[in-house]
């Protein structure tokens, strides 16, 4: 730190020095004139000091005297090296011919000194582009013209000595190689062609369209020199001699996180170890979470340690905050690209333009050749005599010209198939097949492709679901006020289906065809008669027709018995007139903070959740079904949504209701809700906020509208299709899990006579072939008497069997006469899952973050030389604070006071 003094004011020194000199003779002349007027000579030294200092004053704050500090000092750059550790860097990839293995092999053992020669000099070229991208982007008013033409200079030298070792390289090249060594020559001239036709590099720091011209000819060199290596490799992997191919073969065997290991510690004994002695080294991994990690060992952790998602995104903002802290040259990636969870990464990467990001994939871009069996679907519940169909998609890899058959299993039986002719290299197709529901109860479906010579796996091969066949006729009653649209639609749709058995209360208007007054119905009084209905619908009914009494025996109906309610919003009575009594209660939804307006209309917006629950489901797809109702609320908006519309804390959203300004819903829902439920007891509640399911006949007629309600009351009742007996019932929250997933499992047990069975102590085995592996006691829900839950943790992998037992199941099974074993079936997934749907390298979307960023795809053979290219010197940093001494009341205040005291006192002794 360095110190001084400097005059900053209007008046240089040697000025002040003459002003102060001749304003301190004059002064003194005065004083002495003043003297031989007045002869009284105490008074006359005083004013010529006040003079004095309030001159005095006026020139120090006329030269402006600063205090200048100077600090001074070196600041440590830093890259950034982030290490893919989800699970599907678990994979070994085989030799695909496409090069991926021998680049791995070759960036630890240097053999292959062409392909390594080739890479350098393309990590080189990378940077170099990288940089040029940046200059362009940041403009010559940002950057200092100097520094950028020292940079250019730079970039130009690079890409002149590129050349040379590109066209020594090409001569290298063996002889299978002739073609490929043309190419490679032909490149060298280009870059050669490039450096002599660019001007010189202080035009080209002021000139951006000069300087947006070098850098696109680099990037289109860059990537054909690229797309070259590329094929060099692929062929050198595709025939290697015989002394690299058992070296080929023993590296194919590694898994990719095993390479990434291995290429870490060499270079930790390599470029990177030089680099870490004058720069800053930050290491992460980075799954469904970023981890630093200190050393390169660390990237092997363990299976139990491997994250089941990538979220490349996260990584990108790992890379932001290192360079908020200081000054980034670089960062790199190592990864799959295996992108599956959080943000779009290609967003988070157009936010960070001035960061060389250095993308190095791994992992095989070309798919083994593997029938693939994906995405089956069937309905949960149907109807008996109804045709279920069963989708799934099939995708072949490089099983062009040939057939694959896929049949569908019915507890065990082959009951439909098809075969499917493969025409291209990679087959993706929909297959349907069906299966008519004649049997009562639940049946286990198996959807299978019969194995293709030299497939790689056939464990993706099979899928397996279960399908519960209700009884034919469902007994519903409907009620409403007056017949509204959804009414009539409703009943209409009741008539024309013959599995639905219905009862309907009108109670306006109270007059027959010929005027004269009728009796208006009621609900009934009696427990047993609501227990004959399997579904209650109720429309915009009024509390003098659905009493107090009437709703206690609703919700006991609900509750205890397990009925199905479903309440549709109007404009009259329902919820609104019901408020503070038992029907509110039932409700998913509770009245919202503030009166919902009417003048916007709101759009329908399908939740997360909704996109996986059957009523919601009206096409082929979920993206289509979201497309049906998003469309049908914007073509007809709702103006007539209810003021409970806020979900509960038990309530789950089916369709969100939005303002057309405030856009689709979130993933995470929506506040107001359209469609929504929840469990009351042992039964289920839904709610409609507003009567216009009826709009969706605007589209294709009766289609959609049919759909839905068909759909929801499948659904409604589906909840109840567990294994088991009348008595005892045995179900989990889904059929497949991934290993380390919590499995909830869920038990029902009644009385004969229907009521529920409290007080119990249920237990739950788990066993897998004849071992019994643990067991776990229920405990009862106290929302839901009768009912027992409980969850399952540390289930190994593969098919697991649940087995129901403990007091009193035995006792309630011999009361029905049922002589089986109460038991379900659930799979157990690898973890990872997700990770292994998409073995692939994802290329692509590396490739997509480059360009939307300042990066580069480079293979692991070029990150050395393209490190070797960054200014990895420590910044020098100064900075100056300046402290004016001048610029402070008191010496504005010793001048006017100065002044003043002298002229009061020649004021007393009249010389004023």
């Amino acid at each position: 730190m360095t110190q001084q003094l400097v005059l900053e004011g209007p008046l240089p020194l040697w000025l002040g020095i003459l002003l102060a000199l001749a304003l301190f003779g004059l002064s003194v002349w005065l004083g002495r004139r003043d003297f031989s007027h007045t002869g009284r000579s105490k008074w006359i030294p005083i004013f010529v000091l006040f003079r004095l200092v309030a001159l005095g004053a006026l020139l120090w704050m006329l030269l402006g005297p600063t205090q200048v500090r100077s600090l001074s000092g070196r600041v440590t750059k830093s890259i950034a090296i982030l290490v893919d550790h989800s699970a599907s860097m678990k994979l070994v990839d085989p030799v695909d011919e496409s090069g991926n293995n021998l680049r791995w092999l070759a960036s630890i053992d240097q053999q292959e000194r062409a392909l390594v020669d080739i890479d350098h000099e393309l990590g080189r070229l990378g940077v170099s582009f990288a940089q040029l991208n940046q200059l362009s982007r940041s403009g010559s008013s940002t950057v200092d013209a100097s520094e950028t033409e020292s940079q250019i200079e730079q970039i130009l030298a690079t890409l002149s000595s590129s050349s040379e070792r590109l066209q020594e390289t090409a001569n290298a090249l063996p002889a299978e190689l002739t073609q490929q060594a043309s190419s490679l020559g032909d490149m060298a001239d280009q870059l050669d062609q490039l450096v002599n036709e660019s001007a010189s590099a202080e035009t080209i720091a002021t000139d951006p369209d000069k300087l947006g011209e070098l850098a696109s000819r680099s990037e289109s060199i860059l990537r054909n020199l690229t797309n070259l290596s590329d094929r060099i490799a692929a062929a050198l992997e595709k025939a290697p001699d015989s002394s690299a191919r058992s070296d080929l073969e023993q590296g194919s065997s590694r898994s990719r996180r095993d390479k990434v290991r291995t290429f870490l510690q060499e270079a930790n004994k390599d470029w990177l170890m030089a680099l870490k002695d004058q720069a800053t080294v930050n290491q992460y991994s980075f799954g469904d979470q970023i981890l630093p990690i200190s050393q390169p060992s660390e990237t092997a952790a363990d299976d139990q340690a491997s994250s089941s998602s990538t979220d490349l995104a996260a990584a990108l903002q790992q890379i932001a905050l290192d360079a908020a802290d200081k000054p980034l040259e670089a960062a790199i990636i190592l990864t799959d690209g295996g992108h599956n969870q959080g943000d779009d990464p290609t967003s988070i990467a157009g936010h960070l333009p001035d960061i060389p990001l250095i993308l190095v994939p791994i992992g095989n871009t070309k798919m083994p050749r593997d029938v693939i069996l994906h995405h089956t679907l069937a309905p949960r519940a149907v109807y008996q005599n109804d045709l279920v169909v069963v989708e799934s998609m099939i995708t072949a890899y490089r099983c062009e010209g040939e057939k694959v058959r896929v049949e569908l299993l019915a507890d065990g039986a082959v009951v439909d198939e098809q075969t499917l002719s493969i025409q291209r290299e990679i087959f993706d197709s929909r297959v349907q097949l069906k299966w008519k529901a004649n049997d009562l109860g639940r049946h286990q479906f198996q959807v299978r492709t019969l194995p293709l010579t030299e497939e790689k796996s056939i464990e993706n091969n099979q899928n397996d679901l279960a399908v519960h066949v209700m009884e034919d006729k469902i007994r519903v009653l409907i009620a409403d006020n007056m017949p509204r649209w959804e009414f009539r639609y409703l009943i209409n749709l009741f008539d024309r289906d013959e599995r639905i058995e219905y009862e309907q209360l009108i109670f306006e208007p109270r007059h027959d065809s010929r005027g004269r007054t009728v009796r208006p119905p009621a609900f009934p009084y009696d427990y047993d008669q609501w227990m004959k209905y399997r579904i209650v619908i109720l429309g915009d009914v009024m509390p003098n027709q659905l009493t107090l009494e009437h709703q206690q025996l609703l919700r006991r109906y609900v509750t205890e018995y397990g009925g199905n309610l479903i309440l549709i919003a109007g404009r009259e009575g329902m919820p609104d007139a019901f408020a503070n009594q038992p029907l509110e209660r039932l409700l998913p939804v509770e009245a919202s903070d503030r009166p919902i307006s009417t003048r916007e209309g709101f759009h329908l917006n399908v939740t997360p959740e909704g996109a996986h629950t059957m009523p919601i489901q009206l096409e082929s797809t979920s993206v289509s079904s979201e497309a049906l109702w998003r469309d049908m609320s914007r073509r007809l908006p709702i103006y007539s949504l209810s003021d409970y519309s806020q979900l509960k804390p038990t309530g789950h959203s089916l369709l969100a209701a939005t303002r057309p300004s405030e856009g689709a819903v979130s993933r995470g829902g929506s506040p107001l809700s359209f469609l929504s439920w929840h469990y009351v007891g042992r039964g289920r509640v839904v709610y409609l906020a507003a009567p216009i399911s009826y709009q969706l006949r605007y589209l294709k007629g009766d289609r959609y509208h049919h759909r839905f309600w068909g759909q929801m009351l499948r659904w409604a009742i589906a909840r109840d299709l567990a294994e088991g007996s009348r008595t005892v019932r045995l179900a989990t929250d889904k059929t497949r899990y991934e290993a380390g997933e919590a499995i909830r499992v869920t038990s029902s047990l009644y009385r004969l006579d229907g009521r529920v069975f409290s007080g119990a102590a249920p237990v739950v085995s788990v066993s897998q072939g004849d071992q019994t592996l643990s067991q776990i006691q229920l405990a009862e829900n106290p929302a839901r008497p009768g009912t027992y839950e409980g969850n399952l943790s540390g289930v190994p992998e593969g098919k697991v069997k649940l087995s129901l037992g403990g007091d009193p199941i035995p006792a309630l099974l011999a009361a029905e006469r049922y002589d089986g074993d109460i038991t379900t079936t659930i799979h157990v997934d690898p973890n990872g899952a997700l990770e292994f749907r998409h073995p692939l390298c994802n290329l692509p979307l590396l490739n997509q973050v480059a360009r939307s960023g300042n990066g580069v795809v480079l293979p692991p053979t070029a990150v050395a030389s393209a490190i070797g290219e960054l200014d990895m010197e420590p910044e020098l940093l100064e900075s100056t604070r300046r402290k004016p001494l001048w610029n402070q009341w008191k010496f504005l205040w010793l001048f006017v006071g100065c002044l003043s005291l002298e002229w009061i006192g020649r004021k007393l002794i009249g010389l004023v």
